[in-house]
């Protein structure tokens, strides 16, 4: 999809750095000074099934001396999109000059020692999921090297961001279950066993398509919820977004700070 014609008529920067924001993290755009906002249903074949929680729009900032492009709210899968169709918001990143992607989602901890609150750095991931580029319907180069799906430089430098902060920041394995239900106790249990330290529904989908494309990955998990079967009680979506929420100004210093540094 070819976006030029759009971006001339709505006078948009070109933006080499994009942060993807999901669930209840709306609020982190807010401490920044949005000079225009596209929404998905404006722009051509781009999914906009919303999920509640997700803004659905393209925001754009100034954050230093960098442009940079908001997304607020994700394409789940779970919608039952094709891969072509979950590309297409990458796709427009890409186009708009971004080489990397600053991804933030809400996922369940697998260890107790990782509370609702705290932060997980993806270093890589397991995906359980159908993989989007097998519905691509492209002639693009399709055998994407994940050696280094989430760079390595990247991780270091939020590393030391979080030291200098004085923030607690944990690093791990990402587990992609396909939702849109929670997973299972036993499902959580075999997660846990193969070495996943958190599980979502969209982060290495993501990332998939984001390295598809060349655009470099450094992922933050924000911790809204245990597994299934790890402590009593039950999941729901209202409590997700209201953990993630709470962290809005944590996330908004990390954005900040990392933004700062690439």
């Amino acid at each position: 999809m070819e976006y030029k014609k759009f971006f001339l008529e709505n006078d948009l920067p070109n933006c080499e750095v994009a942060v993807i924001l999901g669930s209840g993290l709306g609020d982190v755009v807010q401490k920044y000074d949005v000079s225009k906002r596209i929404y998905y249903k404006d722009v051509e074949n781009m999914p906009n099934k919303a999920v509640r929680g997700h803004k659905n729009a393209f925001a754009f900032a100034k954050v230093g001396n960098k442009n940079v492009v908001f997304m607020e709210g994700r394409i789940h899968a779970y919608k039952n999109y094709s891969g072509k169709e979950l590309v297409v918001p990458y796709e427009f990143l890409h186009e708009l000059g971004v080489k990397s992607a600053f991804c933030i989602n809400a996922t369940a901890s697998l260890n107790t020692k990782i509370k609702v609150g705290d932060c997980v750095l993806i270093d890589d991931h397991i995906n359980f999921a159908p993989n989007p580029l097998v519905t691509l319907d492209s002639e693009k180069e399709m055998f994407v090297d994940m050696c280094n799906a989430y760079d390595f430089e990247h991780i270091k430098t939020m590393k030391e961001i979080a030291k200098a902060n004085n923030i607690k920041l944990y690093q791990g394995v990402y587990g992609n279950f396909s939702g849109p239900s929670y997973e299972t106790p036993a499902e959580i249990k075999m997660a846990q066993k193969l070495g996943c330290t958190v599980v979502g529904m969209s982060g290495a989908i993501e990332t998939l398509l984001l390295r598809y494309l060349g655009i470099k990955v450094t992922m933050l998990s924000v911790i809204a919820n245990y597994g299934a079967g790890m402590i009593n009680g039950t999941i729901n979506h209202s409590d997700v977004l209201s953990a993630v929420k709470s962290q809005s100004d944590k996330i908004a210093l990390l954005v900040q700070n990392f933004l700062s540094k690439i």
